[in-house]
């Protein structure tokens, strides 16, 4: 592994715990209100930075996209108007 790829892991390293931690933060102050928005808020900024989150997902949790029809949506479903 070359220097350039050691920096590389470096920051990307940084700039997870930086996504947690402001995560964590936003938690705290809203009392896990809005965990749920949380998730995928930092699920899109890791994604945005090029972090893999795949391997990182808690065992019992799937990620939102993953999710089947079974388990229940953070968001009730709105039913469409007859056309």
């Amino acid at each position: 592994m070359g220097i350039l790829d050691r920096f590389k892991d470096q920051a990307q390293n940084k700039a997870e715990d930086l996504v947690e931690s402001v995560g964590d933060e936003v938690d705290e102050k809203t009392g896990g209100r809005f965990a749920g928005q949380v998730d995928q808020a930092q699920d899109k900024a890791k994604e945005a930075l090029g972090i893999d989150t795949s391997a990182q997902e808690p065992a019992g949790q799937q990620p939102v996209e993953q999710q089947t029809s079974e388990q229940p949506s953070e968001q009730p479903e709105q039913e469409q108007p007859p056309a």
